[in-house]
C-alpha cells in the first residue's frame, strides 16, 4: 500500500513540476514537458488586468468543489482518507447536505472510474477531473459551461520530439 501511495505523490508532484515547464532528468535521461497544440491557457483582457494588478484572491472555484463532493460522496471516496479528509467539520456538513444525491446517476460515472481504495488509476482519474473541472463554471442558470479564465489542462510528456510516453 505504501508503494502505491508514493508512486502515485511522486507521479503528481512530477506532473506539477512537468505541466510548468521544467525538464526532468534522471541519469542520462531527459523528458521535456509542455502544453502542445493547445491554446494559450489564460486569457485576462485589459481591463480585468487593471483591476487586479497588485493584487491577490484565493477562490475556490464552484465546479472544482462540486467535483471534491461528487468524490466525497462516492463509494471509493468515504472509504479512502488520502481523496477526502473526513476529519473536519466542512466534510461532516458536505456529507449531510450532499449524501442524498449519492444516487444521483453522474455518480455512476465518478463510481465506474473510482474503483479502489488506495489505487493510482483511481487517484489519476480523481486528480484529472478536479483539476479539468477549475476550467469549468456556472452560468447564470446553473449550467456548467467552459468559460473560466483558462482551459482545461493537458500535460505531455515527450522523450523525444517525435515519441509522447504520457498524454
Amino acid at each position: 500500500m505504501k508503494k502505491k501511495i508514493l508512486k502515485y505523490t511522486l507521479g503528481v508532484a512530477l506532473a506539477c513540476v512537468l505541466s510548468a515547464g521544467y525538464i526532468w532528468q534522471a541519469g542520462h535521461d531527459k523528458a521535456i514537458a509542455g502544453i502542445v497544440d493547445v491554446p494559450k491557457n489564460v486569457n485576462f483582457t485589459e481591463k480585468y488586468i487593471r483591476e487586479h494588478q497588485g493584487k491577490f484572491a484565493v477562490e475556490v472555484p464552484e465546479v472544482h468543489e462540486l467535483a471534491n463532493i461528487l468524490v466525497a460522496i462516492s463509494t471509493i471516496g468515504q472509504q479512502d482518507s488520502n481523496m477526502v479528509d473526513m476529519t473536519t467539520p466542512y466534510y461532516r456538513e458536505v456529507m449531510a447536505h450532499f449524501s442524498p444525491y449519492k444516487n444521483h446517476p453522474v455518480m455512476d460515472v465518478v463510481n465506474k472510474h473510482i474503483t479502489e481504495v488506495f489505487d493510482n488509476d483511481s487517484y489519476w482519474y480523481y486528480y484529472a477531473m478536479k483539476m479539468n473541472a477549475c476550467a469549468y463554471v456556472f452560468d447564470k442558470k446553473g449550467n456548467i459551461k467552459n468559460e473560466a479564465s483558462f482551459r482545461k489542462w493537458v500535460l505531455i510528456i515527450r522523450t523525444t520530439p517525435s515519441k509522447p510516453i504520457l498524454h
